[in-house]
């Protein structure tokens, strides 16, 4: 009965973004591309920015980034109690998440396993895990752009919320 109830939640929240954003897809049909690069950039540079090598590969390279934002960024909307990842799992599809809005999520790693450096994450004991409240202006699997990679932990949406995915072999592909 929960999925169910989870299902039909997310189904609404999906139709309601949308609807919202309909007139938007029409709209970018009609503009050029290099006006979409650079709507892309502005929309989704200053949360990227929040992170040191993509706030320094800008000023270096913005060319390179307008097209990184065109071509590598999606949006996901994910809803409250869904499972984002698991530990262990490694993804076919690569992706590193950026918060792009006010909802949060929550990272769960067993106490056991090691912190890994890369992690932009303030980790917080409980019982039998260690876990993070996920919020915008964080990001996570940043070595997803880097290495082949298997999840260290669980993403859990507390909140709806939407994320930016960086696509992995788009990145690669771009820079």
């Amino acid at each position: 009965f929960q999925l169910k109830v989870r299902l039909h939640t997310n189904a609404k929240h999906m139709l309601k973004e949308q609807r919202k954003n309909e007139p938007t897809f029409e709209l970018m049909k009609l503009i050029s591309v290099p006006l979409q690069m650079e709507l892309h950039y502005e929309l989704y540079m200053p949360v990227l920015e929040n992170h040191p090598f993509f706030r320094h590969y800008s000023k270096d390279c913005p060319a390179v980034m307008r097209q990184v934002c065109h071509t590598a960024i999606e949006k996901l909307f994910v809803a409250g109690g869904d499972v984002l990842f698991m530990e262990g799992e490694k993804p076919a599809m690569p992706h590193m998440y950026f918060v792009f809005n006010a909802g949060r999520l929550i990272y769960i790693r067993d106490r056991d396993s090691h912190h890994h450096p890369g992690w932009h994450l303030d980790m917080h004991a409980n019982s039998s895990s260690h876990f993070s409240i996920v919020k915008k202006g964080d990001w996570l699997c940043e070595a997803t752009l880097w290495t082949h990679w298997a999840h260290h932990g669980s993403l859990v949406a507390r909140d709806d919320v939407v994320l930016l995915m960086v696509d992995a072999g788009s990145f690669q592909k771009s820079v």
